[in-house]
């Protein structure tokens, strides 16, 4: 990747990262059942469609540690696992569904931004259960009825974020590529979002 492309691919993913903290101060105002909705899922979910693996990754991150001043309850249980469940949970959810979008690269656009989209979601809630039900599991006082903890704790907001990563992940992917108007904006796995490569090759 030449300098032009990875200073791109810097500036949109700390962009995104900004983006982050501002949907996690949204969020804290839309408690539902106890939980904070994570509208900053959106931004891992644009990232890695956009720059790939490794700025999912660090966005997963930047937002698991967004998390940590709403999560005093977890804190007051282990303040060590609750900064490695933060940064876990999201970091490998943006970093997985990155690699998976190169799976779709130049073959099936729209299948590959719902599925990373879909991902982020799914493995962010499917590592904090694991880690509930391990780590924090006599701090919360979950006992053997763990389909009820499901649905009480992070049932509701589980379905709302796949909801609403999966419309405003791939629909302010695409906005992005067209204000644009260029698909070399970072890394090269969003190059066949607006055009084809050989157009902007061309035009450039």
């Amino acid at each position: 990747m030449d300098k032009r492309k990875l200073t791109k691919k810097m500036v949109g993913t700390a962009m995104l990262a900004a983006l982050i903290f501002i949907f996690q101060m949204i969020a804290n105002f839309i408690p539902i059942t106890g939980v904070t909705l994570n509208l900053s899922l959106i931004p891992i979910a644009i990232g890695a469609i956009l720059y790939g693996p490794w700025s999912g990754l660090l966005l997963g991150v930047v937002n698991g540690l967004s998390v940590l001043p709403g999560s005093a309850a977890f804190i007051a249980i282990s303040p060590f696992w609750t900064v490695v469940t933060c940064v876990v949970k999201t970091g490998l959810a943006g970093f997985i569904a990155g690699w998976l979008f190169k799976l779709f690269k130049g073959k099936s656009l729209v299948p590959g931004m719902i599925i990373c989209s879909l991902i982020v979601p799914v493995i962010n809630t499917f590592i904090f259960s694991i880690f509930a039900f391990t780590v924090f599991k006599e701090g919360l006082g979950i006992s053997g009825n763990y389909i009820a903890f499901l649905i009480g704790l992070v049932g509701i907001n589980f379905l709302v974020e796949i909801i609403t990563t999966i419309i405003l992940s791939p629909s302010i992917t695409f906005v992005i590529k067209h204000v644009l108007r260029k698909t070399d904006i970072g890394d090269d796995i969003g190059d066949k979002l607006y055009v084809k490569s050989e157009t902007v090759n061309q035009e450039e």
